[in-house]
């Protein structure tokens, strides 16, 4: 067991605040943000092209915010102008529906200059919604990868450590409060799939310098394909700990509405990898051609009542690629069979109604 201590020093952390059309909630991120124990921070809150009264709620804010508006482009490039004017040695990334809790960006900074090694550090999540809080740890729900990898948390990082930041704290507590720490080059393991939050992470500055920009051509998880390029620089490290308060809603780019999108996205970042790192893919080939195949087996699942052609597309390249199983007949099937007959299928395995 080690100890997080307060830090000598406080660095100033950026804080990169994308936001459209969220004039009823921004106030409450704007609010977490101002109320972190750690002290030293520039907001800078990118207006996306919002057409709502975003502007009017953020006045009482501006003398400790930096407010841009741009035309609207787009998340990607939102994060990249907030990026580009961000002058603290770490920024921060938090969406305009989302909530810090207040010790948040103590506890990863304290870390992160007791590991310079370590260029972005990201943390677990709590999810809610209008109706309340959905789950406290929500982390390994989102991100399927967590429990498909052999031992989790441990199998996708390679040391975990056990701190105990009660320093960091203000909640007058007398017991000690103690933190598992994730860390390690996990590039290999981030090609398996994402398990990285973006609202989550904290960035050493440097280290955004030097990858470049979020990929405005991506529309949407493009933190994926950026995180992946970020791990060929140095370490990673995870606080299991949830230090966020994710909303859910329905308009938001990761709802399921996207669901092709997202999975088109995902492949269109794999494919990437050949180009930016062709030694990895010809180190890896066997491991990338089932990574590969089974990203064009998601798009062709999500397309299969929608889409047949594109279905059928991707179905084909998945088992060029030697993808074959149960699900990928279950796609076929899909992509075939007529609305009214999966509808019929789908009531006659249901369930029965549980009344215990």
């Amino acid at each position: 067991m080690d100890v997080i201590k307060m830090p000598n020093t406080m660095p100033l952390i950026s804080v990169a605040v994308p936001t459209y059309n969220r004039a009823h909630v921004v106030t409450h991120t704007i609010n977490s943000i101002l109320d972190q124990t750690f002290q030293n921070l520039e907001v800078i809150v990118v207006d996306d092209g919002s057409t709502d009264q975003t502007r009017s709620v953020l006045t009482p804010y501006l003398e400790k915010v930096t407010y841009i508006r741009t035309e609207n482009k787009g998340l990607a490039a939102a994060r990249n102008t907030g990026m580009r004017h961000a002058s603290g040695e770490y920024i921060a990334w938090l969406d305009s529906d989302d909530m810090w809790l207040p010790a948040k960006l103590m506890i990863q900074v304290a870390y992160m200059m007791s590991n310079p090694d370590v260029v972005m550090t990201s943390t677990d999540f709590s999810a809610f919604n209008d109706q309340g809080v959905i789950e406290k740890s929500h982390i390994r729900s989102y991100y399927g990868v967590i429990d498909r990898t052999p031992n989790g948390f441990a199998g996708i990082y390679s040391k975990r450590d056990v701190f105990d930041i009660s320093a960091l704290l203000k909640s007058g507590a007398s017991d000690n409060v103690m933190v598992n720490v994730y860390s390690g080059h996990i590039h290999d393991s981030l090609v398996r799939g994402s398990c990285i939050h973006p609202p989550t992470v904290l960035i050493r500055r440097s280290a955004a310098q030097e990858i470049g920009d979020v990929d405005e051509s991506l529309t949407n998880v493009m933190e994926y394909d950026y995180f992946i390029r970020l791990s060929r620089l140095g370490k990673i490290a995870y606080i299991d700990m949830p230090l966020l308060y994710y909303r859910y809603s329905d308009d938001q780019m990761s709802s399921d509405k996207h669901l092709i999108d997202i999975k088109f996205s995902i492949l269109r970042i794999i494919q990437k990898i050949q180009k930016d790192d062709p030694g990895y893919v010809e180190r890896n080939s066997r491991f990338y051609r089932q990574r590969l195949a089974l990203c064009h087996a998601g798009v062709a699942a999500a397309a299969a009542e929608s889409n047949s052609y594109l279905a059928f597309t991707h179905l084909a390249k998945s088992i060029g690629l030697g993808h074959l199983d149960r699900q990928t007949l279950k796609v076929l099937a899909k992509a075939i069979l007529p609305s009214w007959l999966l509808q019929k299928y789908r009531r006659l395995n249901a369930s029965p109604p549980d009344k215990r």
